[in-house]
């Protein structure tokens, strides 16, 4: 285990013990933690201003110089803190780096939240002997706790996932756990070092240690913005969906245009391609894009407009159920279909025009889909999520992985949109023209059972995109 890791990071944040953690670790023969070494404002420690002969602009200019240097000049193991806020390239290198070995630590939001709002009142950063201690008691700000709490779960969410991809596991300590000294020789030994103790280091003392109640002015507020916050996610939706990536080979570009059309399968994209071949006079869109040639086609039209369309729930999965199992033009979904039949049961229409299949087995096949659907997104089937039915929610995302569109456009505003797009790019084209063939079938056989069977399927779409019931609202 000694050569397990060449370096370490404290992921953590302000007022979470982790300058206690730092001179814990130090206390130990053979680790040496610099502190915050990549803080924007001093190298390592407040009122610091170089290290290894780099200050805080060498540091921001050459980062990779400095962990170079860490490495190269600290006698054992050496180590940094690392902040939400320091340098950005670090963080993403030291996530990456397998030789790297990685402590968390955690701390009570709501502790550390209002300790920092203390600590910017009273300027002490650091407690060293008690006869120093400064106190103050702070107002609870709901707002100002929502945005540090979100903040920080995005921080530490980020980390959690980059090292779960990169195979990797961080040595997990709690702000409570610092002064256990079974956890912290269990951290050392983690990093590789033989070296024990069998007490704590106490070179930093706790500040503030009351409890909440006598921190806060209005303590009995506090608890009730804090349990609005649904800090335990009770009303979280759990989402079983596996991520999608930009199918960039879709990526349809007008001719002559530089106005980009990022397809969501099941939306309009036979009448977005139409508007398309007529605002390039006559010419069929660019497609088949590498992402290399998209960057390079980017490059090419400065001032280029990429958007993507989202259409109400219930019509754009009554169009998957009629493209691949009413109207199908090819057999790639025969297999799915009958699939679909023998093992979940569900009472597929005869294949014909829609026009021509009776009102109660459309309504019935399509509510057996719907159900489908429900699961098949909930991870309850053994079929694969395609994109004609996957949330809308988890495509847009997955264009975003590549670049993120610059409109979200609703397929029934679609025509005053397309519009305005096509003036602010001085580009002349016919109008665009709507197909509400579908969107009337649906109307006829929509019923308030349908409407809630689509909302259970796709409960983060209707609240991402602000939908509504659907009204038989025609296109454009």
């Amino acid at each position: 285990m000694a050569d397990r890791f060449d370096y370490f990071v404290i992921l953590a944040g302000m007022r979470t013990g982790s300058n206690f953690l730092e001179a814990s670790l130090n206390s130990y023969g053979g680790i040496t933690c610099h502190g915050e070494v990549f803080n924007p404002a001093f190298v390592g420690h407040a009122n610091q201003s170089q290290l290894f002969g780099m200050d805080v602009a060498a540091v921001a200019e050459r980062p990779m110089d400095m962990l170079e240097l860490l490495r190269g000049k600290t006698d054992g193991m050496a180590g940094f803190r690392l902040f939400k806020d320091h340098n950005s390239a670090v963080l993403d290198h030291v996530l990456r780096d397998p030789r790297c070995a990685k402590i968390m630590l955690r701390r009570n939001p709501i502790d550390s939240f209002v300790s920092l709002e203390i600590v910017q009142k009273t300027g002490q950063w650091r407690l060293a002997d008690m006869k120093n201690a400064k106190s103050a008691k702070v107002q609870f700000d709901a707002a100002k706790f929502a945005a540090y709490l979100a903040d920080l779960r995005g921080f530490q969410g980020h980390c959690t996932t980059r090292m779960q991809t990169g195979g990797q596991a961080a040595f997990v300590i709690d702000y409570e756990q610092l002064n256990d000294v079974d956890v912290l020789n269990g951290a050392v030994h983690f990093l590789g070092v033989k070296a024990q103790r069998d007490e704590v280091a106490r070179a930093t003392k706790k500040q503030n240690p009351e409890p909440l109640s006598d921190k806060v002015t209005n303590f009995a507020q506090m608890v009730q913005d804090v349990a609005a916050l649904d800090p335990l996610s009770l009303m979280h939706d759990p989402s079983f969906e596996p991520a999608r990536g930009a199918i960039v080979g879709q990526y349809e570009a007008a001719h002559g245009a530089a106005v980009l059309h990022l397809p969501i399968k099941a939306g309009p994209t036979g009448q977005v391609s139409q508007w398309l071949h007529g605002v390039g006079g006559g010419q069929a869109p660019a497609t088949g894009f590498s992402q290399k040639a998209l960057r390079q086609w980017k490059r090419q039209n400065p001032g280029h407009v990429s958007f993507a369309v989202v259409r109400h729930p219930l019509l754009r999965a009554f169009s998957a159920f009629v493209t691949h199992f009413v109207e199908p033009s090819d057999q790639h979904f025969a297999g799915i279909a009958a699939t679909l039949a023998s093992r979940y049961g569900l009472a597929l229409p005869a294949v014909a025009p829609i026009d021509q299949v009776p009102d109660a087995a459309l309504a019935a096949g399509f509510l057996d889909f719907l159900a489908f659907v429900k699961g098949n997104l909930g991870g309850q089937t053994s079929i694969r999520v395609d994109g004609a039915w996957a949330s809308q929610t988890a495509i847009v995302e997955g264009l975003a992985r590549f670049a993120i569109p610059d409109h979200i456009l609703r397929e029934e505003h679609l025509a005053q949109d397309l519009a305005h797009l096509q003036g602010r790019l001085g580009v002349d084209g016919p109008a665009y023209r709507a197909d509400n063939r579908l969107a009337a079938r649906l109307a006829a056989i929509h019923d308030a059972q349908m409407e809630k069977a689509a909302r259970a399927a796709y409960q983060k779409d209707y609240m991402m995109f602000g939908y509504g019931a659907w009204r038989g609202q025609t296109a454009g």
